[in-house]
């Protein structure tokens, strides 16, 4: 039984021994999850989805990425990146970056491209940090990946600073599952850098479009 982003659990089986091959690099003896992902892919994509790589990928090489330009590369880790550089943290799994919140607090935020939507608010950050009673509105929308869809509550930011660059007015979901990050920037943010990330390294560098 999985939990992903959604709101309900899901069945999975699982595979042992199985070979990736993806961007030039060769993953072997992989245990992956087999489960249905058609819902993930019609709602999300509208197209079929027949793989979620996860950080398999990431912990095997060092890669630069685009959103912009839809260009994903394995570059050598010999070499600086162009950009800014920040330190990667591991936290329950999942690699995260310092980013600052409305000129004030400093959180470490999920570096997650699988969020292809808003920036998310862990609802515990967002209740200690009083953005839900602060009074600003609070509106609803739907979100989640594997696991189906999720009605959140969402509120706006005045501001979030990430590597330098200043975003505002920037749109956040509260997401409710106990594990959640404080904050996972998602797409919406990372798709206004050329990514470099190294995670063997723990290290990112972002260059900013602008």
């Amino acid at each position: 039984t999985g939990q992903g982003s959604g709101k309900s659990t899901f069945d999975a089986d699982i595979a042992n021994g199985v070979c990736l091959a993806a961007a030039g690099v060769t993953l072997r003896n992989q245990t992956v999850a087999i489960t249905d992902l058609s819902d993930v892919g019609t709602r999300l994509l509208g197209r079929r989805l027949d793989v979620i790589l996860g950080r398999e990928l990431f912990d095997a090489a060092r890669i630069r990425i685009d959103v912009e330009q839809r260009r994903l590369e394995i570059v050598d880790a010999g070499t600086t990146p162009r950009g800014v550089r920040l330190e990667l943290t591991t936290e329950h799994g999942i690699e995260t970056l310092p980013v600052q919140i409305e000129d004030s607090a400093t959180v470490q935020a999920a570096f997650d491209l699988g969020n292809g939507g808003d920036a998310l608010l862990g609802q515990n950050f967002a209740t200690r940090a009083g953005f839900l009673t602060d009074g600003r509105p609070v509106n609803t929308d739907t979100g989640g990946g594997l696991g189906g869809a999720a009605v959140r509550s969402v509120i706006h930011l005045r501001s979030i600073g990430v590597a330098g660059q200043r975003f505002t007015d920037v749109p956040a979901a509260i997401d409710s599952q106990p594990n959640a990050s404080d904050l996972n920037l998602g797409v919406s943010i990372l798709r206004h850098f050329v990514i470099t990330v190294d995670f063997a390294r723990h290290a990112i560098w972002l260059e900013s479009h602008s």
